[in-house]
């Protein structure tokens, strides 16, 4: 009877050890959900701005890097082996000659009264192809109905 009494205290021991192992993933469970899953979380897995977050580092004041979400993840070197120097041009004539022809205000007029009235009237054919494009099927459908 003792050792049926030892045997069952055993089954107890080893089931209250298995509790405190359950009960100790479950709270490491917990915890790795509040870090990697929770909203509040900076390390949250479901942020985008987790997986956004890229840098980019430069060492020369002659160039710029920038890095957006878009980059690819890895690592790039440039290097600049000569840099650009401006360059300048002078002349010690003209530049351009005498303006050939006129220009004449009352000629550009004419030309003007000339073509407004065939402008209006383009608008005007286009307008009404328009409209009969839009009310003809208004139109079918009005009698069909009836």
């Amino acid at each position: 009877t003792q050792s049926k009494i030892d045997k069952q205290e055993a089954i107890k021991q080893q089931l209250e050890w298995k509790q405190e192992i359950y009960r100790d993933l479950i709270t490491q469970i917990n915890a790795f959900q509040t870090k990697f899953f929770s909203y509040s979380s900076s390390s949250n897995l479901m942020s985008e701005s987790f997986f956004n977050a890229m840098s980019a580092v430069t060492s020369s004041s002659a160039f710029k890097a920038t890095a957006t979400s878009s980059a690819a993840t890895g690592s790039s070197t440039l290097e600049v082996r000569r840099l650009a120097t401006k360059t300048s041009l002078s002349s010690g004539g003209a530049v351009s000659g005498a303006l050939l022809g006129k220009a004449d205000k009352a000629a550009l007029e004419e030309l003007v009264s000339r073509v407004e009235p065939s402008l209006v009237l383009v608008c005007s054919v286009m307008v009404g192809v328009i409209l009969l494009s839009v009310m003809l099927p208004l139109m079918h459908i009005m009698s069909a109905i009836g």
